[in-house]
């Protein structure tokens, strides 16, 4: 090919020679040339891309990989035509292409790099091409074949990635990912840390359940109500005695929070703390207290409830009223009637 000595860089840069250019990269006495002869490509810009794509697709792997990293800087220009490359070329070349997208984070990409996700040979760089971009809801819909590239992530990815990572995990609810996520309660990265909590409950695995306790208990606002929510998601009655701790000593978001946890995980043990609560006047807390105790459902509450309807605060009244309607025991139909009759009185 170079008959005559080795190929003049500044010569076919200045005549935009991009096919000469493009030969040059195969040029391998002289590894800086072949350096020289990318960046001259990538100066050219967007003409360098269809030669530079007829490389990617023929080339040795060295010289495909000088033409994939002088395409990404070319940047944006680049993207048709590689997504053409990762759905009609070989293996190696579809694998070059889509790391390439990967780098260049276009969203352009998301689409094809979704598709190429279902071929066995190219899944893996595809996917963690969608990461680098930054698409959970792509990853979500990949699901399950997902999984290990973004544990991968969460483990090993820089920051963003490793939130994205925790985002979609949880969205995909696979129990491979509750070991790293657990581990990730414990990250110094504070909205990693939120992530992690949701996406456990999100999961519902129990192995979760005392790392979650544990976070109920951190002190941090944000991590205490997402650990509750979570533990109501789960539903593990390991859960109970911890909640109704949050439910009469925390901050009125815990609280709330704390209260439809309990209601969720079933447990009768809550029914006690749940009317202690109701009868303390808070006015942010009887209407969560009272959906808890509806969704208990529990026959024992039915009496304590029934006192409450003469209770001095007719907001206190309203909440219990509504629990009776829906627990809808017998012993509560007089009651309710004379209730009832009482707020037309007044």
């Amino acid at each position: 090919m170079w008959l005559f000595g080795p190929p003049d860089i500044e010569k076919m840069l200045a005549k935009h020679d991009v096919k000469g250019l493009a030969r040059s990269l195969a040029y391998k006495k002289d590894p800086d040339l072949c350096t020289a002869a990318a960046k001259a490509l990538v100066r050219i810009g967007a003409a360098s891309v269809e030669p530079l794509i007829a490389v990617l697709r023929d080339a040795p792997p060295g010289v495909r990989e000088a033409a994939a990293k002088a395409l990404v800087k070319i940047g944006a220009p680049s993207v048709a035509s590689l997504v053409a490359v990762l759905g009609h070329a070989g293996p190696d070349a579809r694998q070059a292409a889509a790391e390439a997208l990967g780098e260049i984070r276009d969203l352009r990409a998301v689409e094809p790099l979704i598709a190429a996700s279902q071929d066995a040979e190219v899944r893996q760089i595809a996917i963690e091409s969608l990461i680098k971009i930054g698409d959970v809801q792509a990853l979500v819909r990949i699901g399950a074949p997902a999984v290990d590239q973004l544990t991968t992530a969460i483990e090993h990815g820089n920051p963003n990635m490793r939130r994205l990572a925790a985002n979609a995990l949880g969205q995909i609810g696979d129990s491979r990912a509750v070991e790293p996520l657990m581990a990730a309660l414990q990250d110094g990265d504070l909205h990693l840390r939120r992530l992690a909590a949701d996406a456990l409950g999100q999961i519902g695995d129990s192995r979760a359940v005392e790392p979650l306790i544990a976070l109920l208990q951190d002190g941090h606002p944000n991590l205490t109500c997402l650990a509750a929510k979570s533990l109501g998601q789960i539903g593990d009655s390991r859960a109970v005695e911890p909640l109704i701790a949050a439910l009469q000593d925390g901050p009125l978001r815990i609280r709330e929070i704390a209260a439809k946890a309990l209601g969720q995980l079933g447990d009768t043990r809550a029914v006690k703390p749940l009317i202690a609560v109701l009868q303390q006047e808070d006015w942010e807390m009887r209407w969560p207290v009272a959906e808890a105790l509806a969704r208990l459902g529990d026959p024992a509450a039915v009496e304590p409830l029934i006192g409450i309807l003469k209770h001095a605060s007719p907001d206190v009244r309203q909440a219990a009223a509504k629990v009776l309607r829906e627990i809808d025991d017998p012993r509560a139909v007089k009651p309710l009637e004379d209730y009832h009759h009482q707020r037309e009185g007044d």
